[in-house]
């Protein structure tokens, strides 16, 4: 564990992205979109994320990588009881200019064509790249190295966190350890049921101006949103 943490120099934030204002901008977005054309409240939440994360970088663009579910794609096969993990990565490219409606719609536009090939094709990939005997031991150092320059993206949203009796009562605040990527947005249900939390990591320079940015420019931060504080105890973990 100190390897893999010595590749990162990561510090993670969390903020509050309120239902409303996360339903506003996607109504903004939807309107102006060609017909056929749309994005989700998800997609919407993780944009308003990107946009002052591609801001507070010096690079002039960034490599993404998304995490899509393919339950839903039959030829698999998966069973409707399968509850293993069912995700694989699609990558693109924002430059620093990028505004939210541009990191929405690329976002959906990926979604859209997520194809049977492409599960396919990562799963000979890994396959290739870890030997069968090594099982998943240096996957960690793998996703790290991958992701020095780019940002992971992941969306726990769904999940019922704070539904779920984990065997002492259901969670007050769900978490999971310390990222070793330098750059991630995660993105989990609020503990109060309005909106979401963005988990968002950065390397500390980077995390600094991203918090400048929101308190300047962005008005969900000054008019609502917040840093979230962890409670002191009864966490759980996820």
């Amino acid at each position: 564990a100190r390897c893999i943490a010595s590749f990162a120099t990561g510090k993670t934030t969390v903020l509050h992205l309120p239902a409303a204002t996360i339903a506003n901008e996607k109504q903004r977005i939807n309107d102006v979109l060609p017909e056929g054309q749309w994005v989700s409240t998800q997609d919407v939440a993780m944009a308003l994320i990107i946009e002052p994360l591609l801001s507070s970088t010096k690079q002039s663009e960034l490599i993404f990588g998304t995490l899509y579910n393919f339950r839903h794609l039959i030829e698999l096969g998966l069973s409707p009881q399968y509850i293993g993990n069912a995700a694989t990565a699609r990558e693109f490219i924002l430059n620093q200019n990028s505004n939210a409606k541009a990191a929405a719609t690329t976002i959906r536009r990926l979604a859209g064509t997520l194809l049977t090939k492409h599960v396919l094709d990562d799963s000979k990939y890994m396959q290739s790249t870890i030997a069968p005997h090594e099982g998943m031991r240096h996957h960690p150092e793998f996703m790290t190295r991958q992701f020095t320059n780019g940002v992971l993206l992941n969306n726990y949203t769904r999940f019922p966190m704070y539904q779920v009796d984990f065997g002492g009562g259901t969670a007050i605040w769900a978490d999971y350890p310390d990222m070793t990527l330098n750059r991630c947005i995660a993105l989990l249900p609020d503990p109060k049921g309005d909106g979401v939390a963005a988990h968002v990591t950065l390397p500390r320079k980077e995390l600094e101006k991203f918090h400048a940015i929101i308190s300047r420019q962005h008005k969900w931060k000054k008019q609502h949103g917040k840093t979230i504080s962890k409670p002191s105890n009864q966490a759980a973990a996820c």
